[in-house]
């Protein structure tokens, strides 16, 4: 890791824009919203160019982000000491590399590894697209290893069963605790496809 002089060492313009690249060739521009306080690096790094919330520390200040709850990285970006709120890492990354995120698009890390936010790594690119990468990289979740499944795969497995044998959907549901279109949904291979 460089030092908060880094950003000293060169400079360049680039549309009209900073761009600042260290001997690391790590290059630093502008956060969208935030040009002349905060600067990200194409290696997925935050700093500070000005004392932006008031706190004392000092300009060229690399942030230190948090973890989210989801597992990607945030920083907390001021202004004139008013909070603004929690950005994501890799979505500063691309906006200041790659542009503004295009409509129903969402950010991609190419690797499957929430914290690795070098530009290398992101992309935009649709939901669907971004669900198979999740498969690829074997974190996409299935089934009762997602948080918010009701039902487990032996559960899946008796609601076949007992459709198959003539329960009505509503009934399925009572047994389960579950509303009766989710039982729909299971025989009908909406959801629970990846269990046969």
């Amino acid at each position: 890791m460089g030092t908060g002089r880094d950003f000293r060492r060169s400079k360049t313009i680039t549309n009209s824009v900073v761009v600042r690249v260290n001997n690391m060739n790590e290059i630093w521009k502008p956060i969208r919203g935030f040009e002349g306080v905060y600067e990200v690096s194409s290696k997925g790094r935050v700093r500070a160019l000005q004392d932006a919330n008031h706190g004392g520390f000092k300009a060229g200040r690399i942030l230190k982000p948090n973890v989210h709850q989801n597992g990607y990285l945030a920083v907390g970006l001021y202004r004139s000491g008013k909070h603004y709120d929690a950005r994501m890492v890799h979505s500063v990354v691309l906006e200041a590399f790659k542009g503004p995120r295009p409509p129903k698009n969402v950010s991609r890390h190419m690797d499957g590894v929430r914290q690795n936010n070098c530009i290398e790594n992101l992309e935009w690119g649709t939901s669907a697209q971004n669900a198979e990468d999740a498969k690829r990289h074997g974190t996409f979740v299935l089934g009762e290893k997602n948080g918010y499944a009701k039902l487990k795969s032996e559960d899946v497995r008796k609601i076949r069963e007992l459709k198959a044998n003539g329960v009505v959907y509503t009934a399925l549901g009572r047994m389960f605790n579950i509303h009766w279109s989710t039982a729909w949904c299971i025989i009908k291979g909406k959801t629970w496809r990846h269990l046969t």
